[in-house]
């Protein structure tokens, strides 16, 4: 009796630290995704990654769907609060690594830069794990919506939990995003 008891009791904690967590969506199938090498980071929500085409290596830029995180590199504008910890939190995690890109529907932005999820040779949606860490919030442009709802669940968790930007006092407003 002790042990079935027991048992409950581990049975009930492990459902309840996976869903405080979050849900993550499961690993696309393998057509649905590009194997690729993150060469360069350039901020917390864009990086420059090798893929092959017909054979042949390329490098495109890719903008992380369904994220922004504050600026640290924009043109017109000073670094933002938290930008700094963003862009080397995805320096350290991804850059040299493989990963796999994952399109959605809008395959390039106005400026030419891919549109996708990054996936981690893990199985986690890279793009969702910086919203739940507070480094990045929610930004969605129709029609790249897949996953939204674990994007905004992700926010919501990680704003009541105060986690990353969303502990600073004045959390920062994000530069408007042009994709």
């Amino acid at each position: 009796m002790q042990l079935r008891n027991y048992l409950l009791c581990l049975l009930l904690l492990l459902t309840l630290s996976s869903a405080a967590e979050g849900s993550h969506p499961p690993l696309p199938c393998e057509e649905q995704r590009v194997l690729a090498l993150c060469e360069r980071v350039v901020d917390g929500d864009t990086a420059w990654f090798q893929v092959e085409e017909d054979g042949v290596l390329v490098t495109h830029k890719v903008r992380f769907l369904c994220i922004d995180t504050p600026e640290t590199v924009h043109p017109n504008m000073e670094a933002q609060p938290f930008g700094r910890e963003a862009s080397d939190y995805v320096q350290a995690t991804l850059e040299g690594k493989l990963v796999w890109l994952e399109y959605d529907q809008q395959r390039l932005d106005r400026y030419g830069r891919h549109l996708c999820h990054i996936w981690l040779q893990d199985g986690t949606l890279f793009n969702l794990q910086l919203v739940e860490l507070g480094y990045a919030k929610v930004t969605l442009y129709p029609p790249n919506t897949k996953y939204s709802e674990h994007f905004l669940d992700a926010e919501e968790k990680a704003i009541n939990l105060r986690r990353g930007l969303w502990g600073l006092d004045l959390v920062p407003s994000f530069g408007e995003v042009e994709i």
